[in-house]
């Protein structure tokens, strides 16, 4: 019996597939399971335990126990986030954002409210699912980031970006630009 060489596509922010004839001769694929719903991640997981799971919900700065400290500004933060394209990094720094803004640390909601806020004026309406950018889903148009860029040039000074993003032969761009060291201030997605 011959196998039939089949595609699938699962549906965005779903666990719905639509399985269609291909022409490629790889018959296998890895698809991640989504795990957006609020109580599937803990219904999973007391299954796995065989105990009941309970959903708790806080604001860190409210434990009595806990005190926020600040270990780093901002633009050393970056610094570090922009040189060496750390994706765990980039994740758990919109988790901080989303605990500064909002209280919590929620991918799904800071990404709502920026979008909202401070990215409101992006000419295409991005499509944007995580911090560290390794999702399949996230869309960013060309446009948004030229907006993007345009917006940290005319809010910060030239010094502060030169800081922030590593120029020729150096953080993402080593072994590129080397002859625009000091000209080009660029980050790529590997390192």
């Amino acid at each position: 019996m011959q196998q039939k060489n089949i595609a699938v596509k699962r549906r965005q922010a779903s666990n719905q597939f639509d399985i269609y004839p291909s022409t490629s001769k790889k018959t296998a694929t890895d698809i991640p399971f989504y795990t957006n719903e609020e109580n599937i991640l803990t219904n999973l997981l007391a299954d796995t335990l065989q105990t009941t799971i309970q959903q708790v919900h806080f604001r860190i700065d409210r434990l009595p126990d806990v005190h926020i400290i600040h270990s780093q500004p901002t633009d050393s933060l970056l610094k570090i986030m922009m040189h060496r394209s750390d994706n765990f990094f980039a994740e758990q720094t919109l988790l901080m954002v989303s605990n500064e803004k909002l209280g919590m640390m929620n991918d799904e909601k800071i990404i709502d409210t920026l979008l909202k806020t401070d990215y409101k004026d992006l000419p295409q309406q991005p499509q944007w699912v995580d911090g560290s950018g390794l999702s399949r889903y996230n869309l960013f148009s060309p446009k948004d980031f030229v907006t993007v860029l345009e917006k940290m040039k005319n809010e910060f000074s030239w010094n502060r970006i030169t800081t922030i993003f590593p120029t020729g032969n150096e953080g993402t761009l080593t072994g590129l630009y080397k002859n625009y060291v000091g000209k080009i201030y660029a980050k790529t997605g590997y390192y």
